[in-house]
């Protein structure tokens, strides 16, 4: 997909006599977006910035070529009532990162315009950014100038990036991953900072390489660095969870994009979904935060995690996706209770509803506020903006429903979920298939005997079986 950014000019950091000025030039393509106010912790602001910029171009994964890196996309802006907020994803595709600024940081506000769009983030920002220095009178500015210009003048730059399918889906794939249900270990700076000293001191020369979390109620978490198999006991981190759990995290240096935070963070609360998942890590800044989401593996980026497919899918018109929108859209921010309430839906049918904004790049989740907000990646129509991560998964379900080739051989409820065992005869055998639901239709968990699902389980999302013995479950 190509996009097409037009900036009047490049965004810049005016030193002026008593004050720095952060002049932030938008993309002109976009629906106006401008916002002019003081910062209260300038530093904060820059290190939040450039640590953004650090995850832009942060590549680890080593087979890229230099041809498939050429391929940055400058990052979201989005205005909003309560709060600023910063989106980029990481050029391997396998690093999201999301900059909060609230209302405390943000003072003398003389303007703004609500709304998302591009900004210039060149070079030559950043290394004007690192310019800012402390108790020194810094302001932000998004401008609206050059809205007034025609997109065919002279004066507009217009800068062409051509990002493949895998990149946008990715960076959308990354709402589906922070809707799922989360375990969270609230860690503070001090254990943070003693992991990032491990690593830096240890280096492997083979596998495995994975960070292992000991999750323990009422007792210090504990980290397993492999392949030494040594332990770091997290003295001062909690788990707020009820059962014991041991999950195993890949890319674990992708954590040093975090270190020129580290003097700003008070603590961090890292979310997590299971061994080889995504994994959130959303540092508290004080009057900012900064996101960190992380793919469960280098070889399996967010592009390819179809985790959206777990969530429920329920049946869900036109009308009501435009409803729901119009809403989300009015409103800047919402809860599943909210839509639920004001539109009369059950909670399964506005959880697919908002899936279904996230998937065509029109809402976010806020990780923070457990909200949906309104944020559209592009100014494309929503009917027009699809990219499922594996959409010949969803239509092969259907198909093997269609066909008369599914079969429920059990049914019972447990603990509020719906376990369904069942078989599904493929194209190439017949498959035994069992599927836990949750209330709203949700896959909390799947086993299935195809070769697919073998080697990937649900960390790719569910195979074409358990969608197929999922639609006949719900009668769909």
């Amino acid at each position: 997909m190509e996009f097409a950014l037009a900036y009047l000019r490049p965004s810049v950091v005016q030193l002026l006599r008593a004050m720095a000025l952060i002049v932030l030039s938008p993309n002109l393509r976009r629906e106006p977006v401008f916002l002019e106010a003081g910062l209260t912790d300038p530093l904060l602001f820059r290190d939040a910035l450039l640590t953004l910029h650090d995850v832009v171009v942060s590549d680890f994964d080593y087979r890229l070529t230099r041809a498939q890196l050429l391929r940055l996309l400058d990052p979201l802006i989005t205005v909003a009532s309560d709060g600023v907020f910063f989106e980029a994803f990481s050029q391997d595709e396998s690093c999201y990162a999301r900059v909060t600024l609230h209302p405390e940081l943000l003072t003398d506000l003389e303007a703004f315009q609500s709304g998302t769009t591009n900004v210039d983030f060149s070079p030559a920002l950043v290394e004007a950014l690192e310019s800012i220095r402390p108790r020194t009178d810094t302001r932000l500015k998004v401008e609206r100038e050059g809205f007034s210009v025609a997109a065919d003048d002279k004066q507009v730059k217009v800068k062409k990036v051509k990002v493949p399918d895998s990149w946008l889906r990715g960076f959308l794939n990354v709402q589906a991953a922070m809707t799922l249900p989360l375990k969270v270990l609230e860690m503070s700076r001090t254990d943070l900072r003693n992991l990032l000293a491990f690593l830096q001191s240890h280096k492997e020369r083979q596998g495995p390489r994975a960070l292992v979390l000991r999750l323990r109620p009422n007792k210090p978490a504990e980290a397993v660095f492999e392949p030494w198999n040594l332990t770091v006991t997290l003295t001062q981190s909690v788990y707020h969870g009820d059962e014991e759990r041991e999950i195993r995290l890949w890319g674990r240096r992708r954590l040093f994009l975090l270190r020129r935070l580290l003097p700003k963070i008070q603590k961090v609360f890292v979310g997590l979904i299971d061994s080889g998942y995504p994994s959130f890590w959303l540092c508290d800044l004080g009057f900012a935060s900064f996101t960190l989401g992380i793919s469960g593996w280098t070889v399996r980026p967010f592009a390819s995690s179809a985790l959206h497919l777990l969530k429920p899918r329920k049946q869900v018109s036109p009308e009501l996706l435009t409803q729901v929108a119009e809403l989300l859209r009015y409103r800047q921010k919402v809860t599943t209770q909210e839509i639920c309430q004001r539109l009369s839906l059950d909670k399964g049918t506005a959880l697919t509803a908002l899936g279904f904004l996230c998937e065509r790049g029109k809402a976010m989740f806020d990780l923070e506020a457990n909200a949906y907000r309104w944020r559209e990646v592009t100014e494309m129509p929503i009917e027009e903006l699809r990219v499922d991560a594996d959409p010949q998964r969803e239509v092969d379900a259907l198909r093997l429903v269609q066909q008369g080739r599914v079969k429920i051989t059990d049914e019972r409820l447990s603990g509020g979920h719906r376990l369904i065992a069942g078989t599904v005869r493929g194209d190439t055998g017949t498959y035994a298939v069992t599927l836990t639901l949750d209330a709203e239709g949700g896959i909390v968990d799947g086993e299935c005997e195809c070769t697919w699902f073998r080697f990937n389980h649900l960390r790719g999302g569910p195979c074409k079986h358990l969608l197929a013995l999922r639609l006949v479950a719900q009668g769909e």
